[in-house]
């Protein structure tokens, strides 16, 4: 069901869980969100997953 109502937090959370992640990940997880619509919902859930993604490049063990 989510599948079909948080469309682009899917697709986000697909990129995010990729090994390894793109260079660029970043940069595409934020196009994404802003395709969502940043202050919608599923764009506010998009944006915690972008930090978790980015405290995860910037702390590695």
């Amino acid at each position: 069901m989510a599948e079909t109502t948080l469309p682009f937090l899917k697709k986000a959370s697909e990129l995010a869980h990729m090994e390894p992640l793109p260079d660029d990940v970043i940069e595409q997880l934020d196009a994404i969100c802003k395709e969502a619509g940043e202050a919608t919902p599923e764009g506010r859930m998009i944006g915690v997953l972008i930090g978790s993604v980015y405290t995860r490049l910037n702390n590695p063990d």
